[in-house]
């Protein structure tokens, strides 16, 4: 379960940019991930509202906001763009 990890780096991520910026409290933090990374949206969801809480006072309340970053994907050949989406409907 990579989602794990990739929860535990966001919380590392957000309370070095907390430091970095002398905050006591974070309201919100906002995760992009990009649609063809293979996150288990709702698993990534549950070990970050498990790991938040128990990391650091810092964190406690901090909103979650996940962002999808939309793929563009051009063919080689006619040089055509399309979306993800559009590509695996078909």
């Amino acid at each position: 379960m990579h989602e794990l990890a990739l929860a535990e780096g966001v919380v590392v991520t957000a309370l070095r940019a907390a430091e970095g910026r002398g905050l006591t409290k974070i309201g919100k933090i906002t995760v992009r991930i990009g649609e063809l990374q293979q996150i288990e949206r709702e698993l990534f969801e549950h070990a970050l509202k498990e790991v938040l809480p128990a990391t650091d006072e810092r964190l406690t309340g901090a909103e979650i906001e996940l962002q999808t970053e939309h793929s563009k994907l051009t063919c080689r050949v006619c040089c055509r763009s399309f979306s993800f989406s559009e590509a695996t409907s078909s």
